[in-house]
């Protein structure tokens, strides 16, 4: 059952990719949508339990990941750091802490001006680390595919990246408000 709302959700993501990158009249946006259209077929072979196809396809979406990364990282960290200095504009950074603010972007730059940039990308990576790992090792309890090792090494990996993007955006949107 999980295999076939993983190949809907994969399936889903390819016709929003090209839709947007259509509208966009962005390229770029039809080899990205190449990672779910291959994600979509690793979840066809696991369902048809063809194990030799389902590590090709995978391995394929992982390269084309790989590939896409250094494009995808320009283009998100700009976009990021000027969706940033906008809130930032907007945010009053004297009103109180709450619970919430662990969660969002203007409770995040509260953080980052009390505690400074790498304080607070530090707790946001470990915050994003203890829900990806907590949540994979809990699924890893009924998904005999996920294991311990793997939620920890995909938790790491993208708690890092997004991690290193946050922390660049962060620093820009606090440079475009606060000027020295």
């Amino acid at each position: 059952m999980f295999f076939i709302f993983g190949l809907a959700f994969c399936i889903s993501m390819v016709v929003v990719i090209i839709m947007r990158s259509y509208r966009r009249r962005d390229r770029t946006g039809y080899i990205v949508a190449a990672i779910p259209f291959l994600m979509s077929l690793v979840f066809i072979f696991i369902i048809l339990d063809q194990r030799g196809f389902v590590i090709l396809f995978f391995i394929s979406a992982a390269v084309v990941g790989i590939a896409l990364l250094p494009s995808w990282a320009r283009s998100h960290k700009r976009r990021y750091a000027e969706y940033m200095a906008n809130v930032a504009r907007e945010m009053d950074a004297s009103l109180p802490l709450r619970l919430i603010d662990l969660f969002t972007v203007k409770g995040l730059l509260k953080i980052a001006y009390r505690w400074g940039v790498g304080g607070a990308v530090l707790l946001r990576w470990l915050l994003t680390m203890a829900i990806l790992a907590g949540g994979l090792s809990v699924m890893s309890l009924w998904i005999k595919y996920i294991s311990i090792g793997y939620a920890l090494g995909y938790s790491l990996a993208f708690g890092t990246v997004g991690a290193i993007i946050e922390y660049y955006a962060l620093q820009s949107a606090l440079k475009e408000k606060h000027p020295k």
